[in-house]
């Protein structure tokens, strides 16, 4: 890794405080294989305890962990969308509250786990292409596409793990149609940011492979390729239990919060 990567490139997640253990099991997993680019907690509203909490806990396994307090934003203008929490919107203003030297930002949900290196993620050409994401379910979906106006031969995308350029999410605007989209149709919001991101990136985002953001209960994939593994469509940590219950348990058991 050349020295220049670690000053213009970060991890980025969102949390509030009921996340906060998986935020900590997808730290343990990350500090197996990374300790060198920066990673920032964004939220609105973590107990001071929290914020020690993870502040502590990331200083303890060798992680540049900042957190970031991102308390000068209206969020009240976007409806309510099922049971996403407000913070879920950070997302669309990553320009607005993250430190403006970091133009290669890799977006990650904290219900993920880390099982390789994510640094050659930067490696990728995004051809000019403000994000890339990995191809949702959703995608196979024409009737949300069409009220996004998606075209069919487009693709609907999961903003649970996103690289983005910021230079180019800036030229194109993305945040500030995004928010516009999400504020003027909330009919139209099913997932949150990710319906906003879609509308406002129609046509224009990049294929990740889906080794990149493995959505456990959706694709099935290669431990030994895969990079991050996603519990968006199942949680473990809810009744019931799901696949790869015990990769979950593994990391979050390392935490000072460990698993049932």
């Amino acid at each position: 890794m050349t020295k220049n990567l670690a000053d213009t490139a970060c991890y980025l997640t969102i949390v509030d405080n009921n996340y906060v253990p998986h935020l900590l099991a997808m730290l343990a997993s990350l500090a197996r294989v990374e300790d060198e680019i920066p990673f920032f907690v964004a939220h609105l509203d973590l107990t001071q305890e929290n914020q020690n909490l993870i502040k502590d806990y990331a200083g303890s396994i060798g992680l540049k962990l900042n957190i970031l307090l991102v308390d000068d934003l209206d969020l009240s203008v976007y409806q309510p969308c099922g049971n996403y929490p407000l913070v879920g919107w950070l997302k669309i203003h990553i320009d607005h509250f993250l430190p403006k030297q970091y133009l290669q930002i890799l977006f990650i949900d904290p219900d993920t786990i880390v099982l390789q290196p994510l640094k050659p993620v930067f490696e990728i050409d995004m051809n000019g292409m403000p994000i890339a994401s990995v191809i949702d379910k959703e995608d196979e979906n024409p009737t949300l596409k069409k009220e996004l106006g998606i075209d069919l031969q487009d693709h609907y995308y999961n903003s649970g793990v996103m690289l983005i350029d910021r230079a180019a999410f800036n030229k194109k605007k993305i945040g500030e149609i995004s928010s516009a989209f999400a504020i003027k149709n909330p009919d139209k919001i099913t997932f949150l940011d990710q319906c906003a991101f879609n509308a406002a990136c129609a046509g224009k985002m990049k294929d990740l492979d889906k080794k990149w953001n493995l959505m456990i209960g959706i694709f099935e994939g290669d431990p030994q390729q895969t990079r991050l593994v996603h519990y968006c469509a199942i949680k473990p940590w809810k009744e019931g239990g799901t696949p790869s219950i015990e990769l979950y348990a593994h990391f979050r058991n390392k935490t000072p919060l460990p698993f049932r």
